[in-house]
Formats: C-alpha cells, structure tokens, sequence
C-alpha cells in the first residue's frame, strides 16, 4: 500500500509538472491531445497551424513596412531573407536590429539570413585591410550585429515541428553570386531560405538571367524542401503555389503603378518541381526598372506587402499555402 501511495504521489507530480510545461507553451492552434491510459494525463502534440511572415530585401526601410504585428491575426514565425540594409554599415544594422526588438514580442521564433547588400561595408572595408578575412567569414559575424533574431547560417532550425534551413551570403562575393554551392542543403526540411533564386525561377531581369544559380535548383530537386523563401531579384517579385499538378500565381512586380502591367512574366515551374510554395518577395522598389518604364527617378521604396505562409499539418505531413495580408 505504501509504495502504491509513492507511485500515485510521483503520477500526480508529474502530471502538474506538464500541466504548467504545457500551460506555459502550447500553442492556442493544436491538433488532438494525446490521453494517457495510466491516471489523466495528458500531453499536447504539435501545431496544426503554424503561420510564417515572409520579408526580404527592405534595404534599411524596414520602418515604412506598415504595421507587421496587425498584420494578420497570428503570426507564429518570421522571416526575413536577406538585404535588410542599403549597404550593411553598423548604423543601419543596428537601426534594423533595434526594430526587430520592438516587434519580437509579437512573434515565438524570428529568422534572418544575410543577403548582399548587407555586406556592402564589410567588403569595402575589407578591401582596406580594416576587418580581417578571419573575422568577416566566422560564421557568428553578421549573428553579432543582428542579436533580436537568429541568423541561419548553413544551419537548420526546428520549431513548432517545422524544419527551416537557411543559408546566406558570403563576403568577397558581389553582387550576383552569393558564394553557396548548397551540397550541405539537407533533405527532409520543410522551409527553405536563401537570397538567390534558383536558376529559371523569378529571376528574369533586363538583361536575362540574373542571381540565381544551377545549384540552388538542383539542390531544391535533391533536397525537396516544401517551401522556398528567398528574394534578391526585385522585378520578378511574386509567388507559385502548387494547385494539384500545376502551380497559380507568378510575377507581380509592376514597373509602374498606373498599369496593371507586371515585369517579364514568366512561366510556372516544372510539373516536377516539389517545393509547394516558391516565394520571391523582395519588397523595396527597384529605381532603374521603374525609369525605364516611367521615365521618372524616384527614391527606393516599399512597394509589396509581407508574404504570409500557412502551414496546415495533416497527418503526418505539413502543407503550405501563401497569400498577401
């Protein structure tokens, strides 16, 4: 009798102890709870729900982005995928970095990868020798300048039950090549985030192909992540969500806002293809398209919305579908 009293004593203590783990951390968006066949216990499984906030390229105007909390109605993750400043100075990390502590208590896990503007002022310093090639290519170097968020660097994240991998850009490597040959790219992730495109896929420019590589797409073929998010190409911002065997959506970059008109439309990806949601969403303007259509010079500015990724769990399995809040 006595070491039944222990036993149920050790049931209850361990089922107030998930209790409060559960209370503390569950999501308000949950599939079925598992019951327990000794005593009540239960134990909440993962989201069924998971919502993604997808931004990219807004070169140092992440404050006329508009209200990103108000958004949507709930925003589990956010992501940004590269080009946060102009020219990745200090004071415009910083500023952008000071802005993601004003908006991180709205979201449970916040991302960050590197594009290439955001090593504008790494390379022209080190080309004067005042940052060490060392130091540039530690792989905890842009982490130090952008402390309220985590930057994914040829890592993986798990959270919620989803896998995100992302993979940023390199010093010393320009403009249209991010310096990633995404062998390392591991198979099985849900999310996908990088700043170049694959080769074919929203990455028509004026003058043709542009920041996009072979080895992105064939790595995207090998890996088959369920969901790309990257942006670099400002023209060809737009998305493709799978609809069955084909893929809607496509380029929504319009060179003038008085048209309907978008830049260089393009076709879908191959049937083939297995990513279920493809999201180019570089949200800052670009100057020289505009002019070239307009005739007008007009600063940089923000021009698409944040792309929202639902992620719906059915079964075993995650599915995603994108849409513009």
């Amino acid at each position: 009798m006595a070491m039944m009293k222990v036993t149920l004593l050790g049931l209850l203590g361990l089922s107030a102890q998930l209790a409060m783990s559960e209370n503390a951390t569950a999501s308000s968006n949950t599939s079925a709870a598992t019951v327990l066949s000794e005593g009540s216990l239960k134990v909440r499984s993962l989201p069924s729900v998971v919502t993604i906030l997808h931004l990219s390229d807004t070169h140092s105007l992440h404050r006329s982005t508009g209200n990103l909390p108000d958004a949507v109605t709930r925003q589990d993750i956010f992501i940004h995928s590269g080009d946060v400043a102009k020219v990745g100075n200090d004071g415009e990390l910083g500023d952008f970095n000071h802005w993601l502590g004003t908006i991180k208590h709205k979201y449970k896990h916040m991302f960050i990868i590197a594009g290439n503007h955001d090593y504008w002022d790494t390379n022209w310093r080190l080309n004067r020798g005042w940052v060490s090639e060392a130091e540039a290519s530690n792989p905890n170097y842009f982490q130090s300048k952008i402390t309220n968020a985590k930057v994914l660097n040829h890592e993986m994240a798990e959270v919620m039950g989803l896998k995100i991998w992302g993979a940023g850009w390199h010093a010393r490597r320009g403009d249209s090549r991010s310096g990633n040959n995404y062998g390392d790219l591991p198979a099985g992730i849900d999310i996908l985030v990088t700043h170049d495109a694959p080769f074919g896929i929203f990455d028509m420019t004026g003058g043709g192909h542009w920041g996009s590589t072979h080895a992105l797409l064939d790595a995207i073929y090998r890996a088959k992540p369920k969901v790309h998010l990257f942006g670099h190409i400002h023209e060809q911002r737009g998305h493709w969500d799978r609809s069955g065997a084909s893929f809607t959506g496509g380029v929504e970059y319009r060179p003038s806002p008085h048209t309907g008109q978008v830049f260089r439309p393009n076709g879908p990806p191959a049937q083939n293809y297995p990513v279920e949601v493809e999201s180019n969403n570089a949200m800052a303007n670009q100057p020289a398209v505009d002019h070239s259509w307009t005739g007008i010079w007009a600063p940089q500015h923000i021009v698409g919305r944040p792309r929202l990724i639902t992620a719906k769990r059915e079964g075993e399995a995650w599915h995603f579908t994108s849409s513009v809040p």
